[in-house]
């Protein structure tokens, strides 16, 4: 991976969201939902800014004190990680950010980000009530199957 390359969030099938500190991810295409707390929250929010790579990398080098080579490990560790969960893609020289911005302060203590995934719940996200609703609402009851009734002659 070039330390050049910028990514973008994936939108419109990633959708996220910040709560007290940490960012909540949902994957509308497989239904798969992400954590990222702490320094992973923290890049997220770079990321949704259209920072590059090598933008983040440095400032984390800067502020702390740990090996250049251990941050720009675990850094290029967890963009591989987001790629290959389909969170984010490559975004082009001219990408600007445009989608939902996401601000989390940067953590007072260096940690590894860290994607934390989970799939309990992917039946009832892939329902997709969001982007689904018809004018009679949601949920939708099912449609009754016809049922066969015998024709009764004298």
């Amino acid at each position: 991976m070039s330390e050049r390359t910028r990514f973008q969030i994936n939108e419109p099938n990633i959708s996220s969201e910040e709560i007290d500190g940490e960012v909540i991810i949902v994957n509308l295409i497989n239904g798969n939902y992400y954590s990222a707390q702490d320094m992973g929250a923290y890049v997220w929010g770079k990321i949704s800014h259209g920072e590059s790579l090598e933008n983040i990398q440095t400032s984390l080098c800067q502020r702390f004190m740990e090996n250049e080579t251990t941050i720009r490990d675990q850094l290029s560790a967890f963009f591989d990680k987001l790629e290959s969960e389909e969170l984010i893609v490559r975004a082009n020289d001219s990408y600007e950010a445009s989608g939902t911005l996401i601000d989390v302060p940067m953590p007072e203590q260096y940690a590894g980000p860290k994607l934390n995934c989970y799939s309990d719940m992917k039946d009832l996200l892939l329902l997709d009530p969001i982007h689904e609703v018809e004018d009679e609402g949601w949920p939708r009851k099912k449609k009754a199957w016809p049922t066969a009734t015998p024709e009764i002659k004298d």
